[in-house]
């Protein structure tokens, strides 16, 4: 089985915000530049900004995509019946998630869900 490699970063100084996602950018470029797929995790509790991050982070790294995992939730419904945030892991269809991802690391095509925040359905 080959290293899996976990790096976190984290970013408290707010006058460096601008600059963060192209020091992160060529990190990834740098350490990961023979690798055939990567997967990233962008993390943090809701408006903390992890789609603009995100999004920044997609305009400087070449061939890049984002899988946006709010699209895996169960519906509303269920989760207010189970008295569960969309945020806990059983409100989410984690198998769902690992199969596209590994389908995604194997250049798959997938049919990812796409959830509808409005309706609370998928």
């Amino acid at each position: 089985m080959p290293n899996k490699k976990k790096t976190h970063i984290s970013c408290r100084d707010h006058r460096h915000k601008l600059q963060v996602e192209r020091i992160i950018a060529e990190l990834i470029n740098a350490e990961f530049s023979n690798a055939d797929c990567v997967n990233i995790a962008i993390g943090g509790p809701g408006g903390s900004g992890k789609s603009t991050f995100t999004a920044k982070l997609v305009e400087l790294l070449t061939d890049a995509a984002v899988l946006p995992l709010d699209d895996y939730k169960t519906s509303r419904e269920s989760r207010y019946g189970q008295n569960l945030y969309g945020a806990h892991p059983d409100a989410n269809k984690m198998e769902l998630i690992k199969k596209h991802l590994n389908e995604i690391k194997l250049r798959k095509v997938i049919q990812r869900p796409v959830y509808n925040a409005v309706t609370g359905k998928v």
